[in-house]
């Protein structure tokens, strides 16, 4: 994380404004007048910042809108760069991380594609996302997303209730309370009149194959069309069912589904006459419904707000909650992998179709929606809403990249903070820089416990063995014999530039050496093994932590300095902030402590941070000091401020313990390491958040936009 400049958060209302600026003003007599100038147009600035980035927590937390708030962050980031707009930045980029096959991603943020500038009643996008129809009362309008021209579609003489698309999406329909169906080209040319219901007609289907339409009317019949507009066949479910709502085919066009709200009526196309099954329940009302694109199971969604899952016999399999009102359309994705359902709680979720697990949630409408549908490729999904815009979600475009694809047996960030170390079952290891790129590679001792990269390029290996602790070179060439430590355990830690090693045995007894082989130090650091040991930045200090539940504090001279007592369990993890002046501990009593240090290397205890009723594993400090990341057993990375307040939480190993959490040295990523995976690389710097926002398609607000929004301050 960037280094932020500290600033007075004070000025958040416009009375605190008119005050600071009347002191500025006054302070204009003494001071030369440019400057004057430059600090009220800075405190203006400040202000306008202040007001954004409130702006930006209400839209996150109460509007439930991640995209404009990350736009209302970023709007305040450039007015004024402060940690204040930077943590929101960060909130609205996590908001939500989700998991697919492995892949992590941060929240899916939306660009808009459409904003109706009439009444809609209803909306839909063509599967490939190049046009729009929307249902305007008695009339239709065929919308080119890209051009964003409009072709009246006029052919009913009553209220139009449903549009959508044909599988192919070359053709568009519309049905009304008129009695009939149209069906339309992309240049908004009428092609088929589908007269002969008695009542009005609900919706429309076409078979994936093309070849069959089929409307469903209140006067309790389905009717299959051909493309000359001949009326096929009459279907008649039955069993009271009127007022059909609904019709769809299956995807190899055998199979019928309607609906009337209250049962399902399931027919078999090659003897239509002939119902197989009814599903009738009472307690609800199904509002839409969907087949797999694999032909194994049907989707169908409620009033309540509930996803109900069937087999092809009408086997009742699960059923699926999230949405907190009724869902008015669900469908999947091209591969039968995942389905989305749109509701009238203003959001849209895609759910894993094979297990009914809930992967992600898309928030920003500002009103109930109307129609969600994946794209052709599955890429992006389509959204229309009754807050007057139509939306496309590169949903899965925040994905988060491993350093690697290669399994690793054990990853090491390096002493320098510029390098990562993975090793693999093979003993084959790898120097990567942040950036993922691959610095060197080669073969490691098998019984290597301790790696270090120094610049320009020197990779340094330590093995153990009968009291001896060797240190290899990258020609793997013995360089140091180290004298009298145990090999027993991972007990060897190089300092940050290569001029020390510390080592240790199973019993709490501890060495450090210079890079000549000289024991410079022997003295027993603990009664008990020590977990972790860590030097300071500036070479002045080692601090240790142990199975005895302390950390101590060491000079290069073997000398204690200090006894960090204050956990209840073993320690797990102690690091330095890169000034010196910070230590954090993390133990299994679920705690992780942050120590101020004055300049006689005292400590003392700032904070407690309990980020959940769990152990936690390792911690470490941005490269400003103001924040620190927590790596903890039930999977989640946290990130908390100096006033120890969370800032976000990720869970970046769910059900698996997160092991390793580290910053890289300019702060702008966070690497997180679980079991024997390759390392995740997560932004966190304010430039590549707004980098990877603009390239998943987030624009900066317009000056009209921003125009409004400090209006709205006034």
């Amino acid at each position: 994380m960037p280094v932020q400049p500290k600033i007075c958060h004070a000025a958040t209302k416009v009375f605190f404004a008119t005050l600071m600026l009347a002191v500025v003003f006054s302070g204009c007599k003494t001071k030369e007048l440019a400057q004057c100038h430059a600090d009220m147009a800075q405190q203006i600035n400040l202000n306008r910042a202040e007001h954004l980035n409130a702006d930006a927590l209400e839209t996150l937390y109460r509007l439930n809108n991640p995209t404009e708030s990350f736009r209302l962050a970023a709007q305040s980031w450039q007015l004024q760069p402060n940690r204040n707009a930077y943590e929101t930045l960060l909130k609205a980029y996590y908001n939500d991380v989700f998991e697919i096959d492995r892949n992590y991603y941060a929240t899916p943020f939306y660009q808009t594609a459409y904003t109706f500038k009439n009444t809609i009643y209803n909306a839909t996008f063509s599967p490939d996302g190049q046009y729009l129809i929307a249902d305007a009362g008695n009339n239709a309008q065929l919308i080119n997303v890209a051009t964003g021209a409009v072709t009246e579609l006029n052919a009913h003489n009553r209220p139009i209730y449903s549009v959508g698309f044909t599988p192919n999406g070359i053709y568009a329909f519309t049905t009304s309370e008129d009695y009939t169906a149209v069906l339309w080209d992309s240049a908004g040319k009428l092609l088929l009149h589908l007269k002969g219901h008695n009542a009005p007609v609900f919706d429309l289907n076409v078979s994936p194959d093309g070849n069959t339409i089929a409307t469903a009317g209140w006067d309790g019949t389905i009717r299959l069309w051909d493309w000359q507009g001949n009326n096929t066949q009459v279907i008649t479910p039955g069993n009271n069912m009127e007022l059909l709502t609904f019709v769809r085919i299956s995807p190899d066009g055998r199979y019928l589904l309607t609906s009337d709200g209250f049962k399902l009526a399931f027919f078999d196309l090659k003897n239509p006459v002939k119902l197989l099954f009814t599903v009738v329940q009472t307690t609800d009302t199904y509002t839409d419904a969907a087949f797999s694109p694999t032909g194994a199971t049907f989707a169908v969604s409620t009033a309540y707000g509930v996803t109900d899952l069937y087999d092809m016999q009408g086997k009742y399999l699960k059923t699926l909650y999230g949405h907190g009102a009724p869902i008015r359309h669900l469908a999947f994705s091209p591969d039968g992998k995942y389905f989305v359902t749109a509701a009238a709680d203003k959001t849209a979720i895609i759910w894993d179709a094979a297990s009914g697990t809930l992967k992600t949630v898309l928030r920003g409408h500002k009103a109930p929606l109307y129609h969600a549908r994946f794209s052709y490729d599955g890429e992006y999904v389509l959204t229309t809403s009754e807050d007057g815009t139509a939306r496309l979600w590169n949903w899965k475009s925040g994905k988060i990249n491993r350093l690697a694809d290669n399994a690793v047996s054990q990853t090491v960030f390096s002493p320098d903070e510029q390098h990562i170390i993975t090793t693999d079952t093979t003993h084959l290891t790898k120097v990567w820089n942040w950036n993922g790129n691959l610095v060197n590679t080669l073969k490691t001792p098998a019984n290597a416990v301790a790696y270090a990269y120094y610049p320009p390029a020197q990779l340094f290996t330590a093995t153990q063995n009968n009291y001896e602790t060797l240190v290899w070179n990258d020609q793997n060439k013995q360089v140091l014999s180290l004298q009298g430590n145990s090999a027993k355990g991972y007990n060897v830690w190089f300092s940050p530039k290569q001029t020390h090693i510390f080592t240790a045995d199973q019993y709490g007894n501890a060495q450090i050496w210079d890079w000549n082989g000289n024991r410079l130090a022997a003295f027993s650091a603990h009664t008990d093994w020590l977990t972790n040991a860590a030097f300071s930045h500036n070479n002045k200090y080692i601090a240790t932590a142990s199975f005895d539940h302390t950390a101590k504090l060491w000079n290069l001279a073997g000398e204690n300095l200090a006894t960090l007592a204050g956990h209840a369990k073993t320690l797990t993890a102690v690091r330095f902030s890169k000034d010196g002046r910070q230590l954090v501990t993390t133990s299994k009593d679920g705690k992780a402590l942050l120590w101020s240090m004055d300049s006689n290397a005292n400590p003392t205890i700032d904070l407690v941070i309990a980020p959940y009723a769990g152990e936690l594993n390792d911690a470490d400090f941005a490269p400003d000091g103001d924040y620190v990341a927590i790596a903890a057993e039930n999977g989640s990375a946290s990130v908390w401020n100096g006033k120890g307040q969370p800032v976000i939480t990720i869970f970046a190993a769910p059900g698996r313990p997160l092991q390793q959490v580290r910053f890289n040295h300019t702060g702008e990523w966070l690497a997180t390491v679980a079991g024997n995976e390759s390392p995740m690389l997560w932004p966190t710097g304010a430039d590549v958040l707004l980098k990877n926002a603009a390239d998943r398609g987030v624009k900066n607000l317009s000056p009209e936009e921003l125009q409004w929004y400090e209006a709205d301050e006034e």
